[in-house]
């Protein structure tokens, strides 16, 4: 069986999430509008964390202190980074 063959059927053995029935009593503009706001409270969240841990880096260095909030602000760079590709992930889903 050749690569194509096999991608072939593994595509078509997949299920296709597109054809399903919207929720009833006109509940998905409902739902759009508080997944909208719940992405811009968790961007809010995520860029006020940054923000918190980038002073807390500054002071630390203006006293000369040790800091070691690398990982902290990586991972709230990432959780920004996921947050922010909602968008475009909801938009190939639906």
């Amino acid at each position: 069986m050749s690569l194509t063959q096999l991608r072939t059927q593994l595509y078509l053995a997949l299920p296709d999430g597109g054809k399903g029935s919207p929720p009833p009593g006109g509940i998905e503009g409902k739902l759009n509008t508080l997944f909208g706001w719940l992405v811009y409270i968790a961007l809010a969240a995520c860029i006020a964390g940054l923000i918190f841990a980038l002073v807390k880096m500054a002071l630390a260095h203006r006293n000369q202190e040790d800091f070691n909030g690398g990982g902290i602000i990586k991972s709230l760079i990432a959780a920004i980074v996921i947050v922010g590709a909602t968008g475009l992930i909801s938009g190939v889903i639906g």
